[in-house]
């Protein structure tokens, strides 16, 4: 007795008080209630209302927590948004599912997802994110039958838009309920828009003029009320258990930190978390108790009436209802693990690992911390020392803890994310860290986090420069920074990633290879380093590089992409056909595939194959302008006009004042015999982008039919001069010559568009025939 007893006071006492004690399990009637997981990023619980914040409205929040059970001390097991919901959707901790960072890791398929319980008791899945670092290519879509992470796609040097706001989030999650019902579902929301940068629209800042965070959080919030009005009209709130939570919160400066990550202290740790089901959860009901994200999935499995061990039997969090029930808040809470190994795995640090429980938390690093959070919640007071006792005992305490939350055999595939990943990444303030394996236990001799804080403001100031597109800037503060640490990778893939942008390949191409000289075997460096050849055209040097990627990753569908993109540049369609559906294979919305498969067969003809691939774009991204454009154009090629005018009419949904779809729509009309329609879009057109070249050919064309030829002169002369690369305009300002007599010019304009090399071979001599004839006449 006296060992169960000592084995209990080490790390279980507080679970054996757990089950031994307190209300029955939940036995509501709520077997055919459907599951509306919301997940908000980087969202400290003290910034809402309803956990006594005054400075942030967040009404729709605070009702839930006045309809539901609110738990004021709910810990994060991770200050990382990926790692951070792998354990809210498997149950599990970090150290068993695996996950450890953003992009370097993939959720094992071993691994069991509450979206794969649910879908096995019939219910519908689906989720909406809001940010890349969820992308279904790292595992969390396990169980969802429809996974929307589809990101607004903006133009190939507008790469590292990386979130989509909340309102594009609630849309999406509005529609997929309403393709579902009445059936019941488990749809989980992502909103991920307090995170760095806080962007809120226009009126919500200036709401909030001297915080963007919390202007983020009021916009969101008046989102996720619109969401749950949504539900409430289509009848379906009532029968809907509604949980809220944060993947981790936010420093703000609090200990030095601005972002999250590092540093795990209660801002970063503790989230909030609540659950509404009326009547059958006690409405305002407040739980002081310390609970912990993975129990939201066996709590959630519970209130559904099901047995969490018996369907879920991977699971390691706790089903809640007990702590909900506890009227009198007597029962105590929950031992709470918390990691932060970005430090390791992004510069090489000391990471920090987190016992917490009701009172006391202990942070384990080269320098331990203990606190006592009730007298000292906002952990300025270091008790290390002054109870030397005491922080031995929880120091055993976090020993045996992190042998409970670690299970023998589990964890998570490591992936090397492409540039553009890791471009996407590294405009929200993660690296990727290259896949680094954190230790099983201890810190070793590595710089403390805390003591590393000034480097970490020039790192960040690094990460904002880069997000925020100022690559001239992140390319000389990271320079600064490897003068002193030059073995920073996280800063140095930085560096190269500015110089990428920036279009100095070679001097990128210099830094991955240094990367590569400390670490021969590291895929991230050498697609990147591919990358830059294939744009400096040593395609050579470029496929040897990608080839030795798919040495280590035979799946690697970034190497492959570029494979298939080098022989598309080498004009050598059959293989790369072949390359890019190897990768729609492996990845079937991988956009770049699917466009240059589009774009191939254009160019030989192929209309309805391109029109296919192009319909699957605008699937796959329906937000983008220059996806529906390609589809409208392709359209117009086939002759199918009336389609062609519906496809841009939908894109003039999302851009109503873009002149290139106005000229576009002219084009169709103009074809239709609709001249005066398509004068009106063509001078819209030019209204809003007087040098739009596209404008004038057209207004020159129409000018042409009308029998003005001096005004089609003008118009198609200056489209000419505003766009010189659109050679074969050169044919209708040879004929806007002839018209006026102008033989020798007309013959000039046509040798140029001859000289091109554009010319189609079946046209080459009928041209030369008509330069011929046009300089005889001029003779």
């Amino acid at each position: 007795m006296a060992g169960i007893l000592a084995g209990l006071a080490a790390g279980g006492f507080l679970l054996y008080l757990y089950f031994g004690a307190g209300p029955a399990r939940f036995s509501g009637p709520t077997g055919d209630s459907s599951v509306l997981l919301i997940t908000i990023d980087t969202l400290r619980a003290d910034h809402l209302g309803a956990y006594g914040d005054r400075d942030v409205r967040t009404p729709f929040i605070d009702t839930l927590a006045d309809e539901g059970v609110l738990f004021e001390n709910a810990i994060t097991p991770a200050i990382m948004t990926l790692p951070s919901h792998a354990s809210i959707l498997t149950g599990t901790w970090p150290p068993t599912h695996g996950i450890r960072n953003n992009g370097d890791y993939r959720l094992s398929p071993g691994a069991l997802t509450l979206a794969e319980v649910l879908r096995a008791r019939g219910l519908r899945t689906g989720a909406v994110v809001g940010s890349f670092v969820l992308d279904s290519m790292f595992g969390l879509d396990q169980g969802f039958e429809s996974y929307d992470d589809a990101l607004p796609a903006r133009s190939s040097n507008q790469t590292f838009f990386a979130e989509r706001p909340a309102g594009a989030v609630t849309d999406a999650a509005l529609r997929y309920l309403g393709s579902v019902r009445p059936a019941r579902f488990f749809l989980w929301v992502h909103f991920f828009d307090p995170h760095h940068p806080y962007t809120a629209p226009t009126s919500w800042r200036e709401q909030y003029p001297r915080s963007g965070y919390d202007a983020e959080i009021a916009y969101v919030d008046s989102e996720i009320g619109r969401l749950l009005a949504g539900m409430k009209e289509m009848g379906i709130r009532d029968k809907t258990l509604v949980v809220l939570a944060a993947d981790h919160g936010e420093g703000l400066g609090d200990h030095g930190e601005e972002s999250h990550g590092v540093l795990p202290y209660e801002e970063e740790t503790r989230v909030p978390l609540i659950f509404s089901l009326a009547p059958h959860l006690p409405a305002g009901r407040r739980v002081k108790g310390v609970v912990r994200t993975v129990d939201i999935m066996p709590t959630i499995l519970e209130l559904l009436r099901i047995d969490p061990e018996g369907a879920a039997a991977p699971v390691q969090g706790t089903p809640l209802w007990r702590l909900m029930a506890d009227a009198k808040g007597t029962m105590p809470g929950l031992p709470a693990y918390a990691e932060a190994m970005a430090p390791l795995l992004l510069y090489g640090w000391s990471p920090l690992t987190v016992v917490r429980d009701d009172r006391y938390k202990y942070i384990e690093g080269p320098r331990p911390e203990l606190f006592d959070l009730v007298a000292d919640p906002r952990e300025k007071n270091d008790l290390y020392a002054a109870r030397a006792d005491l922080a031995a005992q929880y120091k055993t305490k976090l020993e045996s803890l992190r042998r409970e939350v670690t299970r023998e055999g589990a964890g998570a595939e490591t992936i090397a994310p492409d540039p553009e990943t890791e471009a996407r990444l590294r405009s929200l303030g993660y690296a990727t860290g290259g896949g680094a394996r954190p230790p099983d236990s201890g810190a070793g001799a590595l710089p403390d986090p805390r003591q590393m804080v000034p480097a970490l403001e020039k790192i960040n100031r690094v990460y904002a420069a880069f997000g925020s597109g100022q690559y001239d800037a992140a390319a000389a503060e990271a320079r600064e920074i490897l003068a002193e640490h030059p073995e920073n990778r996280s800063v140095r893939f930085y560096l190269a990633g500015a110089l990428m942008e920036t279009g100095r390949h070679a001097e990128a191409a210099q830094e991955y290879r240094k990367i590569l000289d400390a670490s021969p075997k590291d895929t991230e460096a050498m697609s990147n380093l591919g990358w830059c050849l294939t744009n400096m055209q040593r395609f050579d040097e470029a496929t040897e590089t990608f080839q030795r990627v798919l040495e280590f990753f035979p799946d690697h569908i970034y190497a492959k992409a570029s494979l298939a993109n080098i022989a598309f540049i080498k004009g050598d369609y059959r293989e790369a056909s072949r390359l890019y559906k190897e990768v729609l294979r492996i990845e079937p919305n991988h956009m770049p595939s699917i466009k240059t498969m589009a774009k191939m067969f254009e160019e030989t003809g192929k209309l309805d194959e391109a029109a296919v691939f192009w319909e699957h774009a605008t699937d796959v991204d329906p937000g983008n302008v220059d996806v529906w454009m390609s589809l409208g154009w392709v359209r117009f090629q086939q002759g199918r006009n009336d389609d062609a005018l519906a496809v841009l009419d939908r894109a003039k949904e999302l851009a109503p004042d873009a002149p290139e779809l106005l000229a576009a729509a002219g084009d169709v009309r103009l074809a239709m015999g609709k001249i005066e329609e398509a004068r009106a879009d063509y001078q819209r057109a030019i209204h809003l982008a007087p040098r739009l070249a596209a404008g004038y050919y057209g207004l020159g064309i129409i000018e042409g039919k009308l029998g003005d030829p001096f005004k089609a002169l003008d118009l198609v002369a200056r489209a000419v001069l505003l766009n010189p690369d659109k050679v074969e305009w050169r044919v209708d300002l040879a004929h806007a010559l002839v018209r006026i007599g102008r033989y020798g010019a007309a013959a000039t304009e046509l040798q140029k568009y001859l000289a091109s090399g554009q010319v189609p071979p079946e046209q080459t001599e009928k041209l030369r025939q008509e330069i011929e004839k046009y300089r005889r006449q001029r003779g």
